[in-house]
């Protein structure tokens, strides 16, 4: 086996995400596997620290620069930043929420109604939008999940020494409210917007529990993420995108119109 890539499923407050990883790494170092990517593909590694459910992530990064050390086994986090596919919660018929989804479950958005607890509720034309301090709005990275596997399937054709510790890949990079306004004109209709300030994010936070409010806490220390709008906290160039021009992914008008036109 020359390449482990962990995809494994998020599953916040047991620690059992992380250690799993861990385990994964130290097998493949004993086997004599090449090259080792954790289960990150991220919003950017400045972000995950910060978050309580991913936090454990750091861990794991130790882990992996430990066993690749002596230069036998290379490693990279893949960043994508959100799941552009979480739009697809509430997906006409046709084409099909499924292909829109892409796989993605329900739960991952926190379980509240069909299009979970994030920024978009597409299934209402409405959305609640972090804000920056001085009240203007963040950007964001969304790649489309098919776009992920082309970018990582193709790194793997790098020559050997070619990994770097993270591997950015970006569909598009917008301010959070663009995706609305790209939403109403593919849509035809008007959506209602809120604004939830980083003050607001902090006294939220403070009210949720990790072991029974997860994917509560998940969204908010996420959205406070992008209340900073600081590269590698929400948003970030695409180092794959540049090695990998053949690769055309979707932006986030090509995925609402896909689905949504």
């Amino acid at each position: 086996m020359h390449t482990v890539i962990a995809a494994l499923g998020f599953s916040p407050g047991d620690g059992s995400w992380f250690s799993t990883q861990i385990s994964l790494l130290n097998a493949a170092k004993e086997a004599g596997v090449k090259r080792f990517a954790p289960s990150e593909f991220g919003i950017g590694v400045l972000a995950t620290p910060a978050i309580d459910a991913l936090s454990g992530n750091v861990a794991v990064w130790e882990a992996c620069e430990e066993a690749c050390r002596d230069g036998e086994m290379e490693w990279t986090r893949f960043e994508c930043g959100l799941f552009m596919n979480y739009l697809g919660f509430g997906v006409p018929e046709r084409p099909g929420e499924e292909e829109g989804r892409a796989g993605l479950r329900e739960e991952a958005l926190g379980g509240r109604e069909r299009d979970g607890e994030w920024f978009y509720y597409t299934t209402r034309c409405s959305a609640e939008l972090p804000v920056k301090t001085d009240g203007t709005f963040p950007r964001m990275t969304l790649t489309a999940v098919e776009d992920i596997g082309k970018f990582v399937a193709k790194s793997l054709d790098l020559p050997p020494g070619g990994w770097e510790t993270t591997s950015y890949m970006v569909g598009e990079t917008v301010r959070v409210d663009e995706v609305v306004r790209i939403a109403e004109q593919v849509m035809g209709k008007k959506w209602e917007v809120e604004t939830v300030s980083p003050e607001e994010l902090e006294a939220k936070i403070k009210g949720l529990v990790l072991e029974t409010d997860a994917g509560r806490k998940l969204w908010a220390q996420l959205a406070l993420c992008y209340t900073k709008d600081a590269e590698g906290e929400g948003w970030f160039e695409g180092k794959l995108n540049g090695l990998f021009p053949d690769v055309q992914p979707l932006s986030v008008e090509g995925y609402l119109r896909k689905f949504y036109g």
